[in-house]
């Protein structure tokens, strides 16, 4: 029940043509095609899977169906918007596919003003409604958290223009050497049986800790 970071890149632009190379790039590597592809519903992006990724379903991803909400209607619908964003979540939620129609053609009407907007949105339904996504194995996820986050580390990195790509990619390869540290720790610990306290890193080696105390500073000894 967790996830790991598969594959990284660094694009000079999010062109469809960067997309479908950077695709090449995985599926040559690796080997691997996906089943499912979680996007930020960029075009460039949905056109490039189905060019190189031909059997992949794309999904589109909440969080960012949500951040685009925010910004086409936040404003004009002010106290409205709470109840919009509800109903949108109630439809978007539906658990089959006739209900849902019911419920976005109730949506529009409600609400005249978000009309355009949501009929470009239903264009792509079977991308984010749930009663098209359901269908498809996804682990649970409806949107793409898991590389946002890391995605963060490395702005926090770009946040400085004088970092060279070397440093970028040595920080790149520090989060993944710490995420694989804790994968590495997590195999280990389940291959002891009858271990008493997992949230003791020491909880085997007593003895080689104790010593360790004679010699470490407390910092040192915890690392």
């Amino acid at each position: 029940m967790q996830n790991i970071l598969f594959a990284q890149a660094l694009l000079a632009n999010e062109s469809k043509q960067s997309h479908s190379w950077l695709f090449r790039q995985i599926i040559e590597t690796t080997g691997i095609r996906s089943t499912v592809i979680i996007t930020d519903s960029d075009p460039a992006v949905d056109a490039a899977v189905k060019e190189v990724f031909t059997t992949t379903y794309p999904v589109h991803c909440a969080f960012h169906i949500t951040q685009n909400l925010h910004k086409n209607f936040q404003k004009p619908f002010e106290d409205q918007y709470e109840k919009f964003l509800q109903d949108f979540y109630l439809c978007r939620n539906s658990l089959v596919q006739v209900t849902f129609e019911k419920c976005f053609a109730k949506l529009i009407e409600d609400y005249s003003q978000s009309q355009h907007y949501l009929e470009g949105l239903y264009t792509s339904k079977e991308y984010w409604a749930h009663s098209y996504t359901s269908f498809k194995f996804t682990g649970g996820m409806i949107a793409s958290s898991r590389v946002e986050s890391v995605n963060a580390c490395v702005k926090r990195m770009l946040f400085n223009s004088d970092v060279s790509l070397c440093e970028l990619m040595s920080e790149i390869h520090r989060l993944l050497d710490e995420q694989d540290k804790k994968n590495w720790y997590q195999y280990w610990k389940l291959t002891i049986p009858s271990v008493k306290n997992l949230e003791q890193t020491n909880f085997l080696f007593t003895k080689v800790n104790k010593c360790c105390q004679s010699f470490f500073t407390p910092t040192v000894l915890k690392l």
